[in-house]
């Protein structure tokens, strides 16, 4: 019955999430946190109203021992409140900008008519000049991994999954009346 809410907060917290991801800030494990509790809430609405219907203890138990994105963000969730806070790898990639060169100036205008005779100045005698100008400015961008996952994925895109996995999770518990 709660359930709902529960994933609207969690959808809330991934796209925070997204937001303090290009910042270097606490701000993104903050997010990270309330993500985890909030995902996690799900779950146990979910088994209190299953547990009181014959065999829903056991439907429950299969449904996370079948996905391992379940497995491991309740681990995740566990560790961050009863043991330490979970703090994701901070990957920084840093690309530097572009930049024009121009050297302007010019030399001046000789006239030479005969080999004996002083050259005489024509032209200008501007000095010369360097110029820079961006073309493009530099980036830093950041990206966040959980130190226990093994496989590709970073915190955001592997927390989508989750979210996607919990979200049909919900609609199948309700077509099978486990769930209101």
């Amino acid at each position: 019955m709660n359930e709902s809410t529960k994933i609207e907060e969690a959808k809330h917290f991934l796209k925070r999430m997204r937001e303090e991801s290009q910042s270097p800030t606490e701000n993104f494990r903050y997010e990270l946190s309330a993500f985890l509790s909030a995902a996690r809430t799900v779950f146990q609405y979910a088994f209190n109203e299953a547990k009181a219907k014959p065999g829903g203890e056991v439907w429950y138990s299969a449904q996370i021992a079948a996905n391992r994105y379940f497995q491991f963000f309740r681990d995740e969730r566990n560790e961050n409140i009863h043991k330490v806070p979970v703090i994701p790898q901070q990957n920084t990639s840093i690309t530097p900008g572009t930049h024009q060169l121009t050297i302007t100036g010019s030399r001046p205008i000789v006239e030479r008519s005969d080999e004996n005779k002083t050259p005489e100045t024509l032209g200008p005698t501007n000095e010369s000049r360097l110029e820079t100008q961006p073309l493009s400015s530099g980036t830093t961008s950041y990206n966040y991994k959980f130190i226990s996952w093994t496989g590709p994925e970073d915190v955001i895109s592997l927390a989508q999954k989750y979210l996607d996995d919990l979200d049909q999770f919900v609609i199948a518990a309700r077509r099978d009346q486990w769930i209101s």
